[in-house]
């Protein structure tokens, strides 16, 4: 399945570890 963050298709479940092993999950989801 796809992950939407307001609207936006960040990919799958592979493209969000990947987003949050690269710390840019946390600006996406407006945590600091």
């Amino acid at each position: 399945p796809q992950i939407f963050i307001d609207d936006k298709s960040i990919g799958g479940c592979d493209d969000l570890f990947e987003l949050d092993m690269d710390d840019e999950l946390d600006p996406l989801l407006g945590i600091e």
